[in-house]
């Protein structure tokens, strides 16, 4: 075997036994080493252009799961994006354990002549303790506005997972602003199971 076929087979041989993925790696038959190089997701083989086979190795494909990723321990509070928005259950008796969907409705919190304005995408926390929504609302331009209080923008919020036994908590009502208000005075659960 020429020194350019060894090399070639000792490369692929090191990518197979680190877990390299060879890509993109054929050569001709007409080049220097000669040595083609196969890739699959479940095979990885060098073979010479010639009847000799260098090596051949298969590396096994992890099974698919359909198991969601395991949660941390702790939802974490997501960063504020918007203004300040603070949200309901428009209906809590539809709401169960085995939810994914919840219709939320969101309120600006700041003065805004009784317009909540463009809601943005919620942004969902899941732990295995809780699962935190924050639902901003965009800016409102500069000027001034009456505060006759904000109406309600309802809003559908996909989870990625069910609810299962852990709370729902507005985002807002555990740090910032609104925590103080009275959108937040009975605490920032929206749903217990």
């Amino acid at each position: 075997m020429s020194s350019h076929r060894a090399k070639a087979a000792a490369w692929a041989a090191v990518a197979l036994v680190s877990g390299g993925w060879l890509v993109g790696c054929s050569q001709s038959s007409q080049d220097k080493t000669g040595l083609t190089i196969e890739t699959s997701p479940a095979t990885v083989a060098a073979t010479a252009t010639s009847p000799a086979v260098v090596a051949t190795t298969t590396v096994p494909t992890p099974a698919a799961t359909t198991e969601p990723p395991p949660q941390p321990a702790k939802a974490t509070i997501p960063p504020q994006q918007g203004a300040d928005g603070n949200w309901w259950l428009a209906s809590p008796k539809q709401v169960t354990s085995e939810s994914t969907r919840i219709e939320i409705l969101v309120s600006r919190l700041d003065c805004s002549s009784g317009k909540t304005g463009e809601i943005m995408e919620p942004v969902v926390s899941v732990g295995q303790d809780a699962i935190i929504i924050r639902a901003d609302v965009q800016p409102n331009p500069p000027g001034g506005y009456n505060c006759p209080g904000n109406d309600s923008v309802a809003v559908l919020v996909e989870l990625p997972e069910p609810i299962g036994n852990r709370p729902l908590l507005d985002a807002a009502c555990l740090t910032g602003r609104a925590v103080d208000t009275a959108f937040c005075m009975d605490g920032p659960e929206r749903w217990e199971p």
